[in-house]
């Protein structure tokens, strides 16, 4: 029944292939994402077929995914809002660690969603390092490749399976190249950043599963040899467009209401209709309204827990100066697809 279910909410997806299509997407990692300008990549590669990915990145050196919660560059980047996707992506070592605290990408999933409703949150599977990573006594399975490489993969799988997120498999595409074509190096001689041929095969990976379409008539092949490139895609169509249901891609778009057809950004509807200040607020929150009322509010936290709730009421005071220090969102009971966000001090 659940294969059945994707079946039927993937098909509208699918009918737009082999038609030109138009995303957009927010790319937070590190140099994992900006090594050769992979995002340009992944543009060049989508324009080659007559698609369109307009992109922004913030992508710090050796950053984790945790980073990306409270950075300033990220959060201005997140509220422009209205991204089809947010891709999000940890630093390479640390969902290989024995303990891997899966609260972090919950709650960057949630910042994610809470400034984007209508964005699919895609997970970027990294890969293991040529010859593995670190490992102890107690916990040595990331010393080697393959030891590190599925832990990776179990972890980001994890990761959007528990947020109703999907997956860019790159990792399990690095694997199968590894396998079946030895000749192709995908890495740099750090042992760890990918090389030309790594970041074509990232490309053709997020290419393939935000456009969720067939990757080998792509006609741009970034400077490596066709013959190269024609077996990077042929493997990309088989780990990824041949398997979507295997990454989440496309599971969970029923959960999108229909709003999300017509997107307005977070910073459109605050412009629009309403606007809170102070902002960040110590103690008494105002509010300025088109409207003479409300049916009712109701405050959230980056995890998505309600804090409080308010009853309809012309009152535009809120006091709070018992809220922890920390971002929160508004949501109005007679628009709860509009949210505002604050930062309490």
């Amino acid at each position: 029944m659940k294969n059945l279910l994707f079946l039927i909410f993937l098909f509208p997806s699918l009918q737009g292939i082999g038609q030109s299509q138009t995303k957009s997407a927010l790319f937070l990692g590190n140099s994992y994402t900006y090594s050769n300008n992979m995002p340009q990549i992944v543009q060049l590669i989508a324009l080659s077929v007559g698609d369109t990915l307009n992109y922004d990145l913030n992508a710090p050196g050796g950053y984790t995914m945790g980073g990306h919660y409270s950075n300033a560059v990220s959060l201005q980047k997140l509220s422009i809002g209205n991204w089809d996707y947010v891709v999000l992506q940890d630093q390479s070592l640390f969902p290989t660690v024995m303990n891997y605290n899966y609260d972090i990408p919950r709650a960057v999933d949630s910042l994610c969603k809470d400034y984007n409703p209508c964005a699919t949150v895609l997970f970027y599977m990294t890969w293991g390092r040529k010859n593995g990573g670190f490992g102890s006594t107690s916990w040595p399975y990331p010393a080697t490749y393959l030891g590190m490489d599925s832990l990776l993969q179990l972890r980001y799988r994890t990761m959007a399976q528990m947020n109703q997120s999907e997956v860019s498999p790159v990792g399990a595409v690095w694997r199968y190249i590894r396998e079946h074509h030895p000749d192709i190096e995908l890495y740099q001689p750090d042992e760890s950043h990918p090389s030309f041929e790594g970041s074509y095969a990232i490309g053709m990976c997020f290419y393939t599963s935000i456009f969720r379409k067939d990757p080998t008539p792509v006609t741009k092949n970034y400077m490596i040899p066709d013959t190269t490139a024609d077996k990077i895609k042929r493997a990309v169509k088989l780990v990824v467009f041949d398997s979507l249901p295997k990454w989440g891609i496309g599971e969970y778009d029923y959960l999108k209401n229909d709003s999300c057809d017509n997107k307005t950004s977070l910073q459109e509807f605050e412009q629009e209709a309403v606007s809170v200040y102070p902002n960040p607020v110590q103690d008494i929150l105002k509010f300025e309204m088109d409207s003479q009322s409300h049916q009712g509010l109701e405050i959230y936290n980056l995890l998505g827990i309600k804090v409080r709730e308010f009853e309809a009421s012309e009152q535009k005071e809120y006091d709070l100066k018992d809220l922890k220090t920390g971002y929160y969102f508004i949501r109005f009971k007679d628009n709860p697809t509009k949210s505002l966000k604050f930062r309490k001090e």
